[in-house]
C-alpha cells in the first residue's frame, strides 16, 4: 500500500512537468524588465518547449534569446561548458 501511494505522488509531481506552463499573469508583468535580459531555451527540451523562450524574448524590451543546440532540459549540466560562456559572454557586454 505505501508503494502506491509513493508511485501516485511521484506520479502526480512528474505530471506537473509534462502539462504546458499554465500562465499565472506572468506575460501580463514580463513587459516591466527594464534590465538587459538573456532568454535561454534548449532545442530539445520535453518538459518547457522552445517556443516559451520566443514568448518571453519577445515580451521583454531589448532582450536576447539563445537556443541552445542539442541541448535537453538540464542544459546548463549537460553542456556547461558552453552556456557558462554563454552567460559570461552576456554579462560583459
Amino acid at each position: 500500500a505505501i508503494q502506491k501511494i509513493e508511485r501516485v505522488r511521484s506520479l502526480a509531481a512528474v505530471a506537473k512537468f509534462l502539462w504546458p506552463i499554465p500562465d499565472k499573469g506572468l506575460k501580463k508583468r514580463l513587459h516591466r524588465i527594464g534590465r538587459p535580459t538573456l532568454v535561454v531555451v534548449a532545442e530539445h527540451d520535453r518538459l518547457v518547449p522552445p517556443s516559451y523562450g520566443e514568448e518571453f524574448s519577445s515580451r521583454i524590451d531589448g532582450a536576447r534569446l539563445h537556443t541552445m543546440a542539442d541541448g535537453g532540459h538540464l542544459f546548463p549540466l549537460e553542456k556547461s561548458a558552453e552556456f557558462a560562456a554563454l552567460v559570461a559572454g552576456f554579462l560583459t557586454t
